[in-house]
């Protein structure tokens, strides 16, 4: 939570859990331009 609200955004996150899917993911955590905090996936 410190990173994410120091620099807007986090490192990788593990454990996430699709509510669609049930399937597991990880993505790092950002804060939008409206405020929202949204999932960024690694595209590499």
């Amino acid at each position: 939570m410190n990173q994410l609200l120091r620099k807007g955004k986090t490192s990788v996150i593990r454990g996430f859990v699709s509510t669609k899917t049930g399937n597991r993911y990880e993505a790092a955590l950002q804060v939008n331009g409206e405020g929202r905090i949204e999932p960024v996936f690694d595209k590499g």
